[in-house]
């Protein structure tokens, strides 16, 4: 049975600053759930691989005032073998179009380069890619 989306909302892909590449990336605003006067803009990666979205620690824990060890410790790993620790804590995130969404998140605890949206933020969305043009499509999910 097919079923027909609406999208409400179209985005042009960003140009990666390392790489010079078009990428399917999302300004979000991210704080603290007890503190949104408190906030850092910052552009994330839409990763349809990742279970959790993963922030860069180095980026937001000082601005924040986040206690970055207080939170549970996790593994994360990529396809290509790369390793890395994570704290998990709650954080809101929020854009002028799409609305705010709290997510129990992963906060590096090195640096990383990339800040990922991964499917806990896609739990709330309705996302469709269009590669070839470069843009990708949001609605509230269902």
């Amino acid at each position: 049975m097919a079923t027909t989306v609406t999208y409400t909302r179209s985005f042009s892909y960003s140009i990666d600053s390392f790489s010079g590449e078009p990428f399917p990336g999302l300004e979000v605003r991210v704080s603290r759930p007890d503190d949104a006067g408190n906030a850092v803009d910052l552009i994330a990666h839409l990763d349809t691989g990742a279970v959790r979205s993963v922030f860069d620690g180095s980026r937001i824990v000082s601005a924040l005032g986040i206690d970055l060890m207080a939170g549970r410790e996790i593994s994360i790993g990529s396809i290509i073998g790369f390793a890395l620790t994570a704290r998990i804590h709650r954080l809101e995130l929020s854009h002028p179009d799409l609305g705010s969404f709290t997510l129990d998140a992963a906060i590096s605890t090195v640096p990383i380069r990339r800040n990922l949206l991964g499917r806990d933020f896609f739990q709330h969305l309705q996302i469709g890619f269009r590669e070839f043009h470069h843009t990708f499509l949001i609605t509230a999910a269902p």
